[in-house]
C-alpha cells in the first residue's frame, strides 16, 4: 500500500495540492468511521 502510494507521488510530481487531497481524503474517511462508530 505504501510502496504503491510512493510510485504514484513519484509519477505524478509532488506538489501541494496532491498531498492535501490526500490528507483530506485521509480525514474524510476518519470522519466516516466515526459516524459509522455512532450508528
Amino acid at each position: 500500500m505504501l510502496s504503491s502510494a510512493i510510485k504514484d507521488v513519484q509519477a505524478s510530481g509532488v506538489d501541494l495540492s496532491s498531498r492535501l487531497g490526500a490528507s483530506n481524503r485521509k480525514a474524510s474517511a476518519h470522519v466516516r468511521q466515526l459516524l459509522r462508530a455512532q450508528w
